[in-house]
């Protein structure tokens, strides 16, 4: 249990860590690319995780290694899924600081 708990706290420094990296221009650009090769990446581990599961009905042996495949794949879409949202967090506050408050809505 502990391994598991050390391996997501890695996995969200990671994707925290990523996100302060990437580079989210004004019109969001950049932004629109990271999600779409999110969106391939996890649409492909889908089709590994299909794979993986028709190999481990034929082969029950090789079921250990089918368990690390399927943990490193959850953590890779875990990855996925917690860049994405510090990248929305991200753009959505550089672009209220750009805005400035003159700029809001109602005042």
């Amino acid at each position: 249990m502990e391994i598991i708990g050390l391996g997501v706290c890695l996995v969200t420094a990671l994707s925290l860590i990523a996100a302060i990296l990437f580079p989210v221009d004004r019109e969001g650009k950049s932004f629109s690319g990271a999600v779409q090769g999110g969106g391939l990446s996890l649409a492909g581990i889908l089709v590994v995780v299909l794979i993986a599961e028709r190999i481990a009905a034929d082969s029950p042996e090789i079921t250990g290694l089918i368990q690390l495949l399927y943990a490193f794949l959850l953590s890779f879409c875990l990855f996925w899924l917690l860049f994405i949202l510090c990248l929305v967090i991200k753009y959505g506050w550089a672009h209220r600081k750009r805005r400035g408050p003159r700029d809001e809505p109602g005042k």
